[in-house]
């Protein structure tokens, strides 16, 4: 009888180990889940600040012909 006792105690211990073991990967999966998420976010504002950084360059370039074409009729 002892030894199913031991039995019984061991295979307690093992469930609750399982159990933690289980919740932690639980975690470990909505974390990653929630990273896959960021990630994704991520790479689309990239896509956006380059495209936000080359209409900036254009309009840049566009005010700078505009105050060239204004200094020249100023001048004439």
């Amino acid at each position: 009888m002892e030894n199913i006792e031991i039995l019984a105690v061991k295979v307690k211990r093992a469930a609750e180990r399982l159990k933690r073991l289980a919740d932690e990967n639980l975690k470990l999966k909505l974390e990653v889940e929630y990273l896959r998420k960021e990630s994704e976010r991520g790479r689309k504002h990239a896509g956006e600040y380059a495209v936000l950084r080359k209409n900036t360059e254009e309009a840049a370039a566009k005010i700078e012909r505009i105050i060239k074409k204004i200094d020249t009729a100023k001048v004439s």
